[in-house]
């Protein structure tokens, strides 16, 4: 590890690909650019992310970057820099983000609730022939108890059974997963 922390050499170090060095520079600064990031953004999470970028980016471009000014004058310059395109794409796409995440968030929403509806209908097949022409009339049908008693020609209270027992497998199929 590095004593003082010298700029020039920790960043040759760099250059030369020590991950030690480049580990160095991140837990120094990190905490520090997140901050300062923070307080202009007032996003944490948004401020680790630019952070990030910065680091990701001073990494990936070690060996292009020549340093004309401190390491940390460096690193706040990129991570301002950072700030400033994320504005930039945000004031040219307002929307856009917002609208991408809803999409996704309603298409995953969508395929859980079809994952769920197959799995119904699976446990629904499982059921007894009666039980099961029971659970459909009520359920996707919307009869009332009393209707279906008269269509299948048997008691409410048969009815009453047959939904116990469906209701009762049903939920214990999605409570043994």
């Amino acid at each position: 590890m590095f004593g003082i922390v010298d700029d020039k050499r920790l960043f040759d170090a760099i250059k030369d690909n020590s991950e030690t060095a480049f580990k160095v520079v991140y837990e120094e600064y990190f905490a520090k650019l997140t901050q300062f990031i923070t307080r202009m953004s007032r996003d944490e999470n948004l401020a680790e992310e630019l952070v990030q970028r910065t680091m990701i980016k001073v990494w990936e471009q070690r060996d292009k970057i020549i340093l004309t000014i401190s390491l940390k004058s460096y690193l706040y310059k990129v991570s301002y820099n950072e700030y400033l395109m994320y504005l930039r794409k945000k004031s040219k796409f307002p929307n856009i983000e917002d609208s991408v995440i809803e999409a996704i968030d309603e298409l995953e929403e969508e395929q859980d609730n079809q994952i769920l509806l197959d799995k119904i209908r699976k446990e629904i097949d499982k059921l007894p022939p009666k039980c099961r022409e029971v659970f459909i009339l009520s359920k996707v049908r919307g009869m009332k108890y009393k209707e279906i008693a008269e269509q299948l020609n048997i008691s409410t209270k048969t009815i009453e059974n047959h939904m116990t027992k469906a209701l009762r497998q049903i939920r214990e199929a999605f409570n043994n997963e």
